[in-house]
């Protein structure tokens, strides 16, 4: 694996991110400074700063309902930003984008290797579609915007179809 993949994974930074403090030489990998595509396996003593960092994270995923106002992006600078928003202690991002002055359904991760999988054009994942989900707690009736399946080509996502996702609390209509 990459070195900088296996920074991403333990949740330090980003690969770019990575790549950058490779080429600072802020990065040894067994004792030995680390250059751009350095490849690790298990074992390998990998550190930053002289710090040791740890293994690879648990992966997260959190579905959202994004109210509007809260824009979608990482940049902890900008007021509002969704990661701010959800508060979660662990470096996660989200899985495409929706208008600020938009709501509805946006999934957030920790996973790059699936948001890859998802927004890559040449892997022709299936266009987002209008849904409307009822409560069936408040009898309220509100337009959404959700995947309406993930294909069994994306590892670990042949779960995660709308109505699986939503299913104990939702009842949902194309529109």
């Amino acid at each position: 694996m990459r070195l900088n993949k296996f920074i991403s994974e333990t949740g330090v930074c980003s690969r770019r991110e990575a790549d950058k403090w490779i080429e600072a030489g802020r990065v040894t990998c067994n004792g030995q400074p680390a250059v751009l595509g350095t490849q690790v396996s298990p074992g390998d003593e990998v550190r930053i700063d002289g710090d040791l960092i740890g293994v690879k994270k648990q992966q997260v995923y959190i579905a959202l309902n994004k109210p509007v106002g809260i824009i979608c992006t990482t940049e902890s600078h900008i007021e509002d930003n969704i990661i701010d928003h959800v508060g979660f202690a662990e470096r996660i991002f989200p899985v495409g984008r929706l208008d600020r002055d938009s709501e509805g359904l946006i999934l957030l991760t920790n996973n790059g290797d699936i948001v890859n999988e998802i927004l890559r054009s040449e892997n022709k994942f299936p266009p987002i579609s209008g849904v409307h989900l009822f409560s069936h707690e408040t009898s309220s009736r509100r337009p959404f915007a959700v995947p309406t399946s993930i294909p069994n080509s994306v590892p670990g996502l042949s779960w995660w179809s709308a109505g699986r996702i939503l299913r104990n609390f939702f009842s949902i209509s194309r529109y």
